[in-house]
This record gives structure tokens, C-alpha cells and sequence, in this order.
């Protein structure tokens, strides 16, 4: 029902677009007080301060305790400034007793133009009186919320969560699986009669925490344990309070973070593996023309050597450092190092039959620079086997000899400077001879 008066007429126009068309003066219950037994109607004056607006509607919804009303109006470009007060009147229906905020929205062309806060009572007209406490009104999934009957003058009472049927028990307690705004009425029951309250459950969800699958790492590192989640604050098992920690010690480590007064747990294993078993072995000297096999096997493994070589060994017939990598199964990486030096013959301390010393051969010049001369006595030249090696025990071939009858010229000219062995062969009889080219 509207009721109309004409206030004013002004005989001009305005844009609609910077006029006050429509202004929400008051919001009061047309018959006071309402009670829960009966219809609430309820009265919402404003001014239509354009001729011209073309009314569209009204709208209420009730929301817990609270009410919303709209009065929606449209207009064109152009504002026929005409001023009259308007009463809107709104069925409400039946309310529980309790107290009501009501929202009052003036809209134009579906936009809010003007507002207005009102409040209500509405009184029970039942001897019961149903009234309620919660445990918590802000929860987090997996908590529990009680709920104690305070009514008064009820003989008996429902319990609905969103007006489903939970109990009819006196007391309620309810555990909260799912986030969500939950709607939980009490309605209590007298002789011919019932009313109702109801309150609003929020349920939160927890933090999403997860400090990934279980790990390792190998001995003498460390890792960081991390948590990317946002939280209001954090707590590890090691009492630590930091988004990340570096831990160095096998073992089980949890989390726990808290967010808007809910929390979340993880707990990850962490493992230390160990490193590959490598020894090469103390550095060492062997005799020229003597080999050395590094061995680095172990299950599972793999092999870096220090001529990037990829087998589980290594044979040595030269003087050199040599070093290995291995890496094992679990990632982990093991290095050793190794030196090795060659000595002549002539050094060895190894013991050799009379007849395999017996050559009598002499050297000169030595040292020298080029040529040499073989001199010897009984001895065919000519079944003669030279063979030269250098201090690494490398054998190098690639020199000339000629024979003169009483010596044998050798031409080392084409050699580098150094230490040098010529080791002579005639039948079981040998001798190596020490050169020293400048």
C-alpha cells in the first residue's frame, strides 16, 4: 500500500545523473510490537524527487537477524524535479522473537542511491522462550561446537542445522567436517505453540601444509626443510619458529602453522645416506716397466677417473697423480687421490740371475747431448736389444744406431732433455744403463 502527497513542483529540469532521485527517510513497524505469533508489516518512507522515475519494485530477505529491503526505481537522462514522499509497505511474515537490523537500500537503474539502518524487536507471543549459548560461533574444520538450551516455559525442542533435523535433545553438540556458514535453530515446544532462534556457525578451513615426500641426504651435508604456506606463525619440532630450517641429523621433524586460529601438522622422515667406501690406496713408487691397477668398485656405483675415464679401474704404467670420483646408488659422491713414481731398475733392490748382469757395456758421453757410443767386449752388437725409457718408465723407440765394429753409436739428439735408462738385452744377459740428456 503507498501512501502519496504532493509536496512541491518545480517547473525545470535536470540532468538524472547528478540528481537525488529517490532518499530513504525512515523504516518503523507499522503496528508495535510485533510478536512471533503474527505477520510483521513494516512501513519504509522516502522522497521520489523526480516526476518522472518509473517505480520497479520492492525486495526483503531475512538473513539470521538480519533484514534486507530494496526499493528500486529508473529514470531516464532527464530529471523532472517533482518531490513527494512515498510509504512502501512490506509483509515480513512471521518472525522468531529476537532483535532484527534492517538494511534499507534506495536503488536507481539497479544502482544504490541511498541507505538506511533500522532496528526491531519482535516478542514471543509463546510461553516458550527459546534462547541458546555456543561453545564457539567461529570454529575450524574437525572442531566441536556445544550448544546448552537456556529456554524457559518449553516442554520440549528440535535441533536443525539449515532446517535438517539433528536432535531433540535438551543439550547439542555437533563435530564440524566441512567449511561453511552453518544456520543452527533451536525451536521449543509449549501447549499449543513453538518458537525459535537461531545462530550462525562459521567453519573454517585448516592451513594447507605439506613439507613434501620423506627424503635424504648425504653425510656431512645438510638440508633446508621448508614451508611455503602463509600462516600467522609457525612452530617446528626443533622449537623453531622460522618458514625454513636446515637440519643435519637423521630423524622424524613436524611443522605446525597456524592461520585465523586454526592449525595444520606435517611430519616428514628424513634419512642419511652414507658415502662410497674409496681408498686408492697410500701414494706409492714402483720400478719402470712395473704396472698398477686402481681399483674403485663397489655396488651400484659410477666412476669419473682423472683421464675422465668411466670403469670401476684404472691401469697405471706412468708417473702422475691420479684421482677418482664415485657415486653411489643414493647420489652420494666419494673422491680419492693418488701419486705415483717410477724409479730405475738400477734402484729396485730386485735381485737378478749372474748371467743377466754380465754384460760389459760402458756409456760415454754421459751425460750428453746428442750422440752416444756402446762400447763392449764379447758382445755381438748385432743380437744386441735396446730399448730407452724415460723416468716415467715410458719406452720410446724412435732413435737410430749404427755399428762400428768396437762400439755401437746411438743418435738421442732427437730426445728432450732428461733423466733416461737404456736397458740392453743380449739373450738371458741384461743391463740398463742411466743417460742423462742436456
Amino acid at each position: 500500500m503507498k501512501k502519496i502527497a504532493f509536496l512541491s513542483c518545480l517547473l525545470f529540469f535536470v540532468s538524472s545523473t547528478t540528481a537525488q532521485v529517490i532518499s530513504i527517510i525512515s523504516g518503523s513497524l507499522q503496528s508495535p510490537p510485533a510478536t512471533s505469533c503474527n505477520d510483521v508489516l513494516y512501513d519504509v518512507v522516502y522522497s521520489r524527487n523526480c516526476g518522472n522515475a518509473l517505480f520497479t519494485g520492492s525486495s526483503w530477505g531475512v538473513n539470521g537477524n538480519v533484514i534486507n529491503i530494496g526499493i528500486s526505481y529508473q529514470v531516464g537522462p532527464i530529471c523532472t524535479p517533482i518531490t513527494v514522499n512515498l510509504t512502501e509497505t512490506l509483509n515480513l511474515g512471521i518472525l522468531p522473537a529476537g532483535n532484527y537490523t534492517v538494511n534499507i537500500v534506495g536503488e536507481v537503474n539497479g544502482v544504490a542511491q541511498s541507505t538506511l539502518l533500522s532496528n526491531f524487536s519482535v516478542v514471543s507471543c509463546c510461553s516458550a522462550n527459546p534462547l541458546f549459548s555456543a561453545s564457539a560461533t567461529s570454529v575450524c574444520v574437525g572442531d566441536s561446537v556445544f550448544f546448552q538450551n537456556l529456554s524457559t516455559g518449553s516442554s520440549s525442542q528440535q535441533w536443525l542445522e539449515d532446517n535438517t533435523l539433528l536432535s531433540t535433545s535438551v543439550n547439542f553438540g555437533k563435530v564440524f567436517n566441512d567449511p561453511g556458514v552453518f544456520d543452527i535453530k533451536l525451536i521449543t515446544f509449549a501447549t499449543g505453540c513453538s518458537d525459535s532462534v537461531i545462530a550462525q556457525i562459521t567453519v573454517l578451513d585448516p592451513p594447507v601444509l605439506s613439507l613434501g615426500a620423506d627424503t635424504s641426504f648425504c653425510a656431512g651435508e645438510s638440508l633446508i626443510l621448508s614451508i611455503s604456506a602463509m600462516a600467522d606463525s609457525v612452530r617446528w619440532s626443533t622449537n623453531q619458529t622460522s618458514q625454513n630450517i636446515t637440519v643435519s641429523n637423521p630423524g622424524n621433524y613436524w611443522a605446525t602453522i597456524y592461520s585465523n586460529g586454526c592449525s595444520n601438522s606435517d611430519t616428514i622422515s628424513v634419512a642419511v645416506e652414507s658415502l662410497p667406501s674409496l681408498n686408492l690406496g697410500a701414494d706409492t713408487t714402483l720400478c719402470l716397466g712395473e704396472t698398477l691397477t686402481l681399483n674403485a668398485a663397489i655396488a651400484g656405483g659410477s666412476y669419473v677417473w682423472s683421464d675422465q675415464s668411466t670403469a670401476s679401474s684404472l691401469m697405471v704404467d706412468t708417473a702422475g697423480t691420479f684421482f677418482v670420483s664415485v657415486t653411489n646408488s643414493a647420489g652420494c659422491t666419494s673422491s680419492d687421490t693418488i701419486v705415483v713414481g717410477y724409479i730405475p731398475l738400477t734402484n729396485c733392490g730386485i735381485s737378478l740371475p749372474e748371467e743377466r748382469t754380465s754384460l760389459p757395456l760402458v756409456l760415454y758421453p754421459n751425460p750428453t747431448q746428442g750422440k752416444v757410443k756402446l762400447r763392449a767386449k764379447a758382445v755381438n752388437f748385432d743380437a744386441l736389444e735396446l730399448e730407452l725409457m724415460d723416468a716415467s718408465g715410458r719406452r720410446w723407440k724412435g732413435f737410430d744406431s749404427q755399428n762400428f765394429g768396437e762400439y755401437l753409436e746411438i743418435d738421442l739428439s732427437q730426445m728432450d732433455a732428461g733423466w733416461y735408462y737404456l736397458q740392453c738385452k743380449e739373450g738371458h744377459k741384461t743391463q740398463t744403463i742411466p743417460i742423462v740428456i742436456q
